[in-house]
């Protein structure tokens, strides 16, 4: 099998040959540092039942065709290995217009498995197979042509692997029974709405420094306007404006093109219909319905806090009692949720998250469950 795809006839041949697998293993290589949306350079698969047919198909030859691949993408029966892969699936999104179905993301099972917080392919590799990933073409520029056979074998490796590890991996995760725990985060990694942009709210990447209604309203139509600009350009968000230009402009009350003057920094290469939208925004801005509290927000109360720490306390125990990373579980904006609201909007509080943490949370909280030293170790106990 030829390792690098370029021609029409050898993607459907190849894509033909997987139909019947059970599993593929699959990765990709793509740039994003001059654009808004990632360039597409290279797909790597690799069969799961052939150690010998795997290939890295070329999307920038000519006159490729990529439909054979999206339907592999597309079909239910084949399951689609990746690690880490919300970027791939970020770009298959965009490429496509369809999410894929059936993923199984090892990063995430990783997780399941305590292998750590957002576990690393390399440290993956290391730990299922005892190898090491040459790293001397982690840099390479993927959308330059040839590619060399060592910059080839370095992305083909990435597929290889892969399918050895979750051959491993699959049996653990039905000897431990928490095979339906990643069904969950498997899920929310295929939901439409992770990956669609609408420039509306844009703003909520922002850092809200401040409570006053009319800077928000500004900073939600500067931001609107940015999102837009860079989407039809496709350029970096920052390449069109840095977020503390548009802060410092969103501190201004804008009436005419030449305010934009007065602005430190403000972009000189901006179009003349842009500026023209981008005034016109501004004095139509109104403030959002839900404008969060600002980031130099107070402290929690002191009894809130207090159960914070408790909470990281149960949280840590329950992670080593199960073996998982705590990132899946609950970060620290979760647990000051849970500690102020009974029915906050977290994962910890829904699904398998709930079965062995949540409602011990809320337990805990409410003084049914208590903490104690023995031997050396941490232990919690019901409350009659």
């Amino acid at each position: 099998m030829t390792k690098t795809i370029t021609q029409q006839a050898d993607l459907k041949k190849f894509c033909d040959g997987l139909k019947k697998e059970s599993f593929i293993t699959v990765d990709t290589e793509f740039i994003r540092d001059s654009s808004y949306w990632s360039k597409l350079c290279l797909i790597q698969i690799a069969a799961g039942s052939d150690k010998k047919n795997y290939a890295a198909i070329d999307p920038l030859a000519d006159g490729i065709d990529l439909a054979p691949f999206h339907a592999l993408l597309m079909n239910k029966k084949i399951l689609k290995v990746m690690h880490g892969c919300r970027q791939d699936i970020e770009i298959f999104y965009h490429e496509f217009n369809k999410m894929p179905v059936s993923v199984f993301d090892t990063q995430i099972a990783g997780m399941v498995l305590g292998f750590g917080d957002q576990i690393g392919y390399e440290k993956l590799v290391r730990s299922f197979l005892g190898k090491s990933i040459d790293k001397s073409s982690r840099f390479t520029d993927w959308q330059k042509r040839p590619l060399n056979p060592q910059q080839l074998d370095y992305a083909l490796s990435d597929v290889t692997y892969l399918r050895d590890i979750y051959a491993k991996m699959a049996p653990m995760l039905e000897e431990s029974g928490r095979t339906e725990w990643i069904a969950e985060d498997h899920e929310a990694l295929l939901n439409p709405a992770t990956y669609d942009v609408d420039p509306k709210n844009a703003w909520k990447r922002l850092k809200i420094r401040t409570e006053k209604k009319d800077v928000i309203a500004r900073l939600q139509a500067l931001a609107e306007w940015r999102e837009e600009v860079a989407q039809r350009q496709n350029r970096p968000r920052t390449r069109i404006m840095r977020d503390d230009v548009m802060q410092n402009l969103a501190m201004h009350k804008i009436n005419e093109r030449a305010d934009f003057d007065k602005i430190r920094r403000f972009p000189k290469d901006i179009a003349s219909k842009d500026l023209d939208l981008l005034l016109d925004k501004i004095k139509k801005a109104k403030p959002p319905a839900d404008i969060p509290q600002p980031q130099r927000q107070r402290g929690l109360p002191d009894q809130a806090a207090a159960i914070v720490e408790l909470l990281r306390v149960l949280m840590k125990y329950t992670c080593e009692e199960h073996k998982i990373a705590p990132k899946l579980l609950a970060n620290a904006q979760d647990l000051e949720d849970i500690a102020q609201n009974d029915r906050a909007n977290v994962p910890a509080l829904s699904g398998w998250r709930y079965d062995i943490f949540g409602q011990k949370a809320l337990a805990l909280k409410h003084g049914e469950l208590a903490v104690a030293i023995k031997g050396g170790k941490v232990k919690f106990f019901p409350l009659p």
